[in-house]
């Protein structure tokens, strides 16, 4: 975090940097250093990440990013002669890379491969034409979670399942025993990242191991046959129903000291038929949805879960209880989801510890990087909703109202920004959208200055920024 002091001695430097810019990019770097993605990608120099030579981080590039977050932000713009577009360039860099999951870093210059594409011919894959891949571990790690949802979401899943990576293995690439050895099954439960922090897992086992998945999902599916010969075929699988899938599902709750409405029932089916749909999975969601009913009585779980949309009385009626119950035993379930968090989905908490330490950050992008493929994804934000809510996350309160698409750990905090950014008004248009960008960075701009036209607005003839009641004709 970058100190008053600081800022004084760099405008004493170049009087054109702003306040706003040099803090965002304080903050930036201090995310960025706490980030999951940190130590993976701190070794890259900063040109991977500048696009075109009109950047202004020119005599920057050279440096590693540990380097930069080491030398803080004064040291930082006075070697790379950095102007305002520079601070902003460089904040905007180090705010996508704490791992905002919709960004994609740009190719390391590593050693070229070649990579086959292939293509299925008979019972057999060929490769048909060569073309020469650059990874870096960032994009190795996408490329690798890629191939894994595609395995498992391919109706060939269930028959490859046992079956070895060293089957499909293309020994021209590499020789890999450790992960030749692995099923399918093994590998699609597998986290990318343990993969990635072994020493001797460099990008041609990287390689090969897409190719295998590759080359086993190319080939055609056996069409069943209607009349199977004794001795040489196995009886076709038998079809199972959706009520045979769901009935066993009924287990996962404890037993519940109170009759659950049948309404309410049928938000438990459903969970549990989500549940058995990511029985696959070890994501940290999948963990904690079988962890949940072991811990949570079914009463527990529904106050929580709909108090995200519904007023406690409305709540009460729903679940036929009275309204202290209801917030009785709503606290009781965050409780035990806080403590359940922290033991089943550490890294969960530790990306949401971060995240949600700005005046707010949005629903969909707490848990895009954590989202399950298979699961409904309506239900996925409605869950995340509680453990959020369990966690201490609060939604952000800005004039009197909550913005219920947004979490902060600080929900007094976009209150205190906005008020700052309009006690410094007039500004440009320019000005206060840089600030508005830096002091917001996971909001939608339109958002915000919704909010600002409350007590300021876009004075037109000087294009300027002014608070209402301050427009001198």
């Amino acid at each position: 975090m970058i100190g008053d002091d600081e800022i004084k001695e760099l405008r004493r430097w170049k009087s054109s940097l702003q306040e706003a810019q040099l803090r965002a990019l304080g903050v930036a770097i201090d995310n960025f250093k706490t980030s999951a993605r940190y130590d993976l990608v701190k070794t890259l120099s900063l040109d991977q990440f500048i696009k075109g030579p009109a950047s202004g981080l020119k005599p920057l590039a050279s440096k590693t990013l540990e380097e930069l977050v080491d030398s803080g932000v004064v040291k930082i713009c006075k070697s790379g002669k950095l102007t305002t577009s520079g601070v902003k360039r460089l904040a905007e860099i180090f705010f996508k890379l704490q791992g905002d999951p919709a960004v994609t870093a740009p190719p390391v210059k590593a050693k070229v491969f070649s990579l086959p594409h292939l293509r299925a011919v008979g019972d057999k894959a060929k490769p048909i034409a060569s073309q020469s891949i650059a990874m870096g571990s960032v994009e190795a790690e996408e490329k690798l979670e890629t191939a894994i949802r595609k395995l498992r979401l391919s109706p060939r899943f269930e028959d490859l399942a046992d079956n070895r990576l060293g089957d499909y293995w293309d020994r021209t690439l590499v020789s890999a025993p450790f992960e030749e050895s692995l099923t399918f099954r093994q590998f699609s439960e597998m986290k990318v990242r343990a993969l990635l922090e072994k020493r001797s897992f460099g990008i041609p086992k990287i390689q090969g191991i897409l190719a295998a998945v590759e080359r086993a999902l190319s080939q055609p599916i056996p069409e069943a046959e209607t009349a199977p010969s004794a001795g040489n075929s196995l009886p076709p699988r038998p079809e199972v129903s959706e009520r045979d899938v769901l009935a066993p599902a009924a287990l996962l709750w404890q037993a519940s000291d109170v009759k659950v409405p049948r309404h309410a029932v049928m938000l438990l089916r459903l969970y549990e038929y989500q549940v058995g749909r990511a029985t696959m999975s070890i994501g940290p969601l999948a963990k904690l949805l079988r962890e949940i009913p072991k811990k949570l009585l079914p009463l527990e779980f529904l106050a929580a879960w709909f108090l995200q949309e519904f007023h406690e009385d409305l709540v009460a009626q729903l679940l036929s209880i009275d309204r202290n119950e209801v917030l009785t035993r709503s606290d009781i379930a965050y409780k035990k989801l806080d403590k359940l968090v922290s033991a089943v989905a550490s890294e969960l908490r530790s990306y949401w510890e971060i995240a949600l330490r700005g005046p707010g950050i949005g629903s969909e992008k707490l848990i895009e990087i954590f989202r399950e493929p298979l699961l409904d994804e309506e239900f996925q934000i409605g869950i995340c909703q509680v453990l959020l809510s369990s966690t201490g996350a609060r939604h952000p309160i800005v004039f009197g109202e909550d913005l219920s698409s947004y979490w902060s750990k600080s929900p007094s905090a976009l209150q205190m920004t906005i008020t700052a950014v309009i006690a410094a008004l007039p500004k440009s248009d320019e000005d206060l959208q840089a600030e508005v960008e830096a002091l917001f960075p996971f909001f939608e701009k339109s958002v915000i200055l919704s909010i600002l036209h409350r007590q300021a607005f876009f004075r037109e003839r000087d294009k300027t920024w002014v608070r209402r009641g301050d427009d001198i004709a």
